[in-house]
């Protein structure tokens, strides 16, 4: 288990100077940046932040999205496998869970199963020690990337599904304020 404190620290942020939606032209220019995405379940407080957690800056979210709408046109079963990071003490004070210090697993990979025959609406969560597997049929899929592109866009503290199978979406800081 690891505590959002025993994370290195990557600095302090303020809310105003976090994400802004992207112009064309940066879009285009995404190819360089950074590509971080983030996922974890909280081990403590899970009754505020129930479920599994999604965080993204606006690169990787591009390529999600290209990935899944690929995977959307898929005829036979398919997946994406994507290698994820950590999350950063500026990432957890988003969701700001105990002032971003509650305790959390966070998993190494991302996998999305579709499988075309199955129901549309299918949207079920997979964990285990290493990996969160999504499987998820067409409208399920089609929302994924919809939740995504938001991100993408700075909108977040939303999720899908419930229960065990809820993942929540969140942005991540893309300048970060030093404070005195």
């Amino acid at each position: 288990m690891t505590r959002a404190d025993e994370l290195p620290d990557s600095g302090r942020y303020e809310r105003d100077a976090l994400v802004r939606p992207l112009a064309e032209e940066e879009e285009r220019s995404l190819a360089g940046p950074p590509k971080r995405v983030c996922c974890w379940r909280y081990t403590e407080n899970e009754k505020s932040f129930p479920g599994w957690n999604l965080a993204a800056d606006p690169a990787a979210c591009v390529e999600l999205v290209a990935q899944l709408e690929e995977l959307l046109r898929a005829t036979e079963p398919s997946s994406v496998t994507r290698a994820l990071e950590a999350p950063t003490p500026d990432v957890l004070a988003v969701p700001n869970n105990l002032g971003g210090g509650a305790a959390l697993v966070a998993v190494q990979e991302l996998r999305v199963a579709f499988v075309p025959s199955s129901p549309p609406d299918r949207w079920r969560l997979e964990p285990s020690a290493r990996c969160l597997g999504v499987s998820a049929g067409s409208a399920a899929l089609r929302e994924l990337i919809e939740q995504l592109e938001d991100v993408r866009d700075g909108d977040g503290d939303c999720w899908m599904g419930s229960g065990e199978d809820e993942l929540w979406f969140w942005w991540t800081p893309r300048v970060r304020v030093s404070r005195g």
